[in-house]
């Protein structure tokens, strides 16, 4: 990196400013320190300026509030929290629903499906179609909420990882694998 913003020492800030081998005075050498010390914050700022972008976000309460929660749970602070959440959601890389989840939802559709055609089957009266609409909705409704609920709820990854070693045999020697090429 050629444009690469260096920060001199204190001494060699001082032989670009004085020469080499002049006499300075301790008032001289207090006023260079503060100096010093006002150009180097300088050259760190720009140098931060130029390694990394900063984003100011602003939040409502309840936005923070649960944003704050989901860092504390993943146990990150909430800078990193929000970076690494939406990098992963640029990217697309996710973590599936373990299989618990994935049967849950299935069990759910299978049930939202026995309803719906129990509703289909049974004979029609007086008033049937609008309880029949009012089934069905209630049905719909409680199925996009498992949904929702799957998709949205953060995956514990403590949890995921100890649930692979115990069953998963292949994911257990990939793991002893790539932890002995880093020993």
């Amino acid at each position: 990196m050629s444009g690469e913003i260096t920060i001199p020492n204190f001494h060699e800030y001082i032989e670009a400013q004085k020469g080499k081998g002049a006499a300075l005075s301790d008032a001289d050498l207090d006023i260079l320190r503060k100096e010093y010390s006002r150009y180097r914050n300088r050259l760190y700022k720009q140098r931060q300026r130029e390694r990394s972008k900063e984003i100011i976000l602003f939040l409502n309460r309840e936005e923070h509030k649960l944003l704050k929660d989901a860092a504390a749970r993943h146990k990150l602070l909430l800078a990193h929290y929000i970076r690494h959440a939406s990098i992963k959601y640029t990217n697309g890389t996710y973590i599936t629903p373990d299989a618990v989840i994935l049967s849950q939802l299935l069990a759910e559709l299978q049930k939202a499906n026995k309803s719906i055609d129990a509703i289909a089957r049974r004979k029609k009266g007086l008033f049937s179609r609008e309880t029949d609409y009012s089934s069905i909705v209630e049905i719909v409704n409680n199925l996009q909420n498992v949904l929702l609920g799957a998709v949205t709820r953060p995956v514990d990854v403590e949890q995921w990882i100890t649930n692979e070693l115990e069953h998963n045999s292949a994911f257990r020697r990939k793991l002893i694998a790539l932890l002995l090429t880093y020993v």
